[in-house]
């Protein structure tokens, strides 16, 4: 199934879906969002969105596929080890690792 949304995305975390919107919204937007960000915006469609995050040798529990984008995130209390994501290339799957 082919996604055609799209979505300005920041480098700080900043996410917001861009469809429905005119070309003249869509400019006001990153200009005013650029302005406070300075040179942190890319704009990017929702199947390259998974590339933000860098890539690793991971091999999929789903197809097999040898390569993943990957981050981290503190799901528990400090005291208590990061948790691992990794998403598939090929297919897409979202994992996690303890």
């Amino acid at each position: 199934m082919k996604d055609s949304r799209y979505y300005l995305i920041c480098k700080c975390g900043y996410e917001r879906r861009l469809n429905n919107l005119s070309e003249i919204e869509i400019s006001k937007i990153i200009q005013k969002k650029s302005e406070a960000l300075k040179n942190n915006l890319i704009i990017v469609s929702n199947k390259e969105k998974i590339l933000i995050h860098p890539e690793t040798s991971k091999i999929c529990p789903r197809c097999g596929h040898k390569r993943a984008v990957y981050w981290q995130e503190q799901l528990f209390s400090a005291d208590e080890p990061m948790v691992s994501f990794f998403r598939c290339l090929n297919c897409n799957i979202v994992w996690r690792e303890y």
